[in-house]
């Protein structure tokens, strides 16, 4: 189990006027175009998505610095992460995206749940052995982000990681579904199956 810390947070809000005069350094704000290149065989078909968009809010429901509930990250998080939890259309409100680097800095991201929050941070399990956990030991950093679509909000949370004690963390598991901590016991995350006989072995110990 780890959490990011809440004190490597942006404590500052940077709100972008729509009406800042011409010489001003924020009224050129340059869009760029980027592209990933996977590890693939060259191909010539290409999927353009240039035109794929929804209509958004007008300005009249921009936010503005006035709807801020606190100054405080914290508390702002907890007042948006309340609305979230309250909206039908959401699942999963503490579904959260986290993405680690490697020591060389190659980036991963995936889908994990947040298990916690305070002033001291953000709190979520996963296991020491993954990709994220490895990474997590050599490089402790990572962000954090969560998307409420149907909110038009997401928020990105940065900052140093450690592990909590680990009677916080034994604690978690034994609160856990039975099923759920076989699965977590027997899990092999990041690492190949060598066979589909081993797959179908350790899918029988989650019965």
């Amino acid at each position: 189990m780890r959490r990011i810390l809440s004190t490597n947070l942006l404590r500052r809000f940077i709100l972008f006027d729509r009406n800042l005069p011409s010489s001003s350094p924020l009224s050129a704000v340059k869009q760029g175009a980027f592209v990933l290149n996977l590890c693939r065989k060259a191909s010539s078909d290409s999927m353009d998505l240039s035109n794929m968009r929804k209509k958004y809010k007008g300005d009249e429901e921009c936010f503005e610095e006035n709807h801020l509930v606190s100054v405080d990250p914290i508390k702002q998080f907890g007042n948006w992460f309340d609305d979230a939890t309250k909206c039908s259309e959401i699942g999963e409100a503490n579904a959260m995206c986290i993405a680690t680097a490697n020591k060389d800095g190659r980036p991963s991201a995936r889908m994990v749940l947040l298990k916690g929050y305070s002033n001291d941070g953000f709190t979520f399990y996963t296991n020491y052995e993954s990709r994220k956990g490895v990474e997590l030991e050599s490089n402790p950093y990572a962000c954090l982000v969560f998307y409420w679509e149907p909110l038009n909000r997401q928020i990105r949370v940065e900052g140093s990681v450690e592990r909590i004690p680990a009677q916080a963390s034994c604690e978690y598991f034994h609160s856990r579904p039975k099923s759920s901590q076989i699965g977590a016991v027997v899990s092999r995350q990041s690492s190949p199956v060598p066979n589909r006989d081993v797959r179908e072995k350790r899918a029988l110990l989650n019965l």
